[in-house]
């Protein structure tokens, strides 16, 4: 864990000190409704400890953050019936780890401008496959 915690907005909510409309809570997780969210529904899930980003949870937190995120997309499914329910992992504005959970009305919700119609060329099939080798891991058995 981090100890970059102090004066993290998410973990003054968790402490309490910031108020939040918390939808769910675990021992690992807690969720509450985004205070400028996309559409009405947008929650932010969050470990309780600070970690950076979504990348550096222990796989337990991880799962716990993941899980939440899923029965959450449940709720606002059942609840909110958007088109779908859309998650983000961006991690820029505020450096503890999160994960979005959107209710999508119009595809443009969650996709941004460079994600539509900013792309470059696309890649050769050999400059594909350099780069998947490059990349590759071997799954766990």
């Amino acid at each position: 864990m981090s100890n970059n915690g102090d004066n993290c907005i998410f973990c003054k909510i968790i402490k309490g000190d910031i108020l939040a409309h918390t939808v769910y809570e675990d021992d690992l997780v807690r969720a509450f409704l985004d205070i400028k969210p996309i559409r009405s529904g947008h929650t932010l899930v969050i470990p309780k400890q600070h970690y950076p980003d979504i990348f550096t949870l222990p796989e337990e937190t991880y799962h716990a953050v993941m899980t939440a995120a899923k029965r959450l997309a449940e709720r606002i499914t059942s609840t909110l019936k958007p088109q779908r329910v859309g998650m983000m992992v961006v991690g820029i504005d505020v450096s503890h780890a999160h994960v979005h959970v959107v209710p999508i009305k119009e595809p443009g919700d969650i996709t941004s401008t460079r994600l539509l119609s900013e792309r470059g060329d696309a890649p050769t099939t050999d400059q594909l496959a350099a780069m998947a080798m490059r990349l590759r891991i071997e799954a766990h058995t």
